[in-house]
């Protein structure tokens, strides 16, 4: 059965370093901001403790979901560098 990771993975195929170099810098570029990264941890450790109210699961479940897309699209634009770049 497939679920998120793997569809998103089918789709932006992680393993082919066809992004360019310019697009490759700007997505390794991107990042949650400092409140978000905050909330993110925060939300984390009350899922931890048990303690999460039902719209705190919902954010929490948003993050871990755009968590899993940047890493996803972070390993094609290191691979897609790596082909950039002349071999050693």
């Amino acid at each position: 059965m497939l679920n998120g990771t793997d569809i998103l993975e089918s789709l932006i195929e992680p393993e082919q370093g066809d992004f360019s170099a310019d697009l490759a810098r700007y997505v390794l570029s991107l990042k949650f901001s400092s409140e978000q990264q905050a909330l993110f941890e925060e939300l984390s450790y009350k899922a931890q403790d048990g303690v999460l109210s039902p719209e705190e699961e919902r954010v929490l479940d948003a993050f871990l979901s755009a968590n899993t897309f940047l890493i996803i699209l972070k390993s094609k634009a290191s691979r897609s560098l790596d082909q950039h770049s002349p071999a050693a």
